[in-house]
């Protein structure tokens, strides 16, 4: 079963031309959504997604939570962390559940992508034996055991205002451009050292490194594994 256009207006308490409903789609259509996630429970579908913020590239992305009933896709509920999505049902919230209603995400199997893992949020990681020690992860994508499995880091420089993917990828002094075609992260960089310390804290083994561009609303995603397995393989 679907979640059907019908529930996401009732839910939202709009209609099509509501102001809620046409900005929702804006966001969909301009790419806006960065990653959307969902954990399943025996009836209940959880759902965590971030959304970038495109007149603050640099603070924090919109973090949506919700829940579904199994298997009738009734809505329980959604929130957002912008002012509104508090106390009432926003643009981003809207742009999430009209992301669900037009994919096949709800209905894939949980095995087929690592976006169908829970997405979660949460502040401040430090090490008790070390409180020196801290790291803020954009987003965490944890398995179906509520076990970290991957951390996710966003950066949306300042000049992807003006330039395309591949333009500013080129322009980024701290990536490196492999022979290959391949991009990474220069070591050397306190954005390779960050990711490390992210990893370590977390006890993952690898890191989505995403770049993204407002100017074409596109992502590049750089994948960063912990450096110690580097050096066995």
């Amino acid at each position: 079963m679907s979640l059907s256009p019908l529930r996401i207006l009732t839910y939202a308490n709009c209609s099509l031309n509501y102001r809620s409903a046409i900005e929702g789609e804006q966001i969909l259509k301009s790419k806006q959504i960065i990653l959307c996630g969902k954990i399943e429970m025996d009836s209940v579908i959880q759902i965590r997604a971030l959304i970038v913020q495109t007149s603050h590239l640099n603070d924090m992305p919109h973090s949506v939570f919700g829940e579904l009933t199994k298997p009738e896709m009734e809505i329980i509920i959604f929130k957002c962390s912008c002012k509104a999505g508090a106390s009432e049902c926003c643009k981003h919230v809207v742009a999430i559940l009209l992301f669900l209603n037009r994919s096949r995400f709800i209905a894939a199997a949980p095995t087929s992508a690592i976006a169908l893992h829970s997405l979660g949020q949460c502040g401040l990681v430090i090490d008790v034996n070390n409180p020196w020690l801290g790291y803020s992860p954009d987003g965490v994508i944890i398995d179906e055991y509520f076990v970290p499995i991957k951390i996710i880091e966003i950066k949306c420089p300042f000049d992807g205002k003006k330039l395309g993917t591949r333009d500013l990828l080129n322009s980024l002094k701290w990536i490196v451009k492999h022979p290959d075609g391949s991009l990474s992260l220069k070591k050397k960089h306190c954005y390779y050292a960050q990711v490390q310390m992210g990893i370590v804290l977390l006890n993952v083994m690898e890191c989505d490194f995403i770049v993204h561009s407002s100017y074409e609303n596109k992502n590049a995603v750089l994948k960063v594994i912990y450096f110690e397995r580097l050096i066995h393989e």
